[in-house]
């Protein structure tokens, strides 16, 4: 279980990265704060994959 939920989490951060998209999907995703122009998406995956290893 813990396996699944680790792929869907990834999965789900590859998309709002980039590395992945949707079928028929047009534009990429932008993950930002209000008021804060920093993209906060880009590198999501890598760092949640990172996180899971250390566990």
């Amino acid at each position: 279980m813990r396996q699944v939920s680790v792929d869907t989490i990834s999965n789900l951060f590859a998309l709002l990265d980039g590395v992945s998209c949707l079928e028929d999907q047009d534009g990429d995703f932008r993950l930002t704060i209000e008021n804060v122009k920093e993209q906060l998406n880009g590198d999501l995956q890598d760092i949640f994959l990172e996180i899971e290893e250390d566990l």
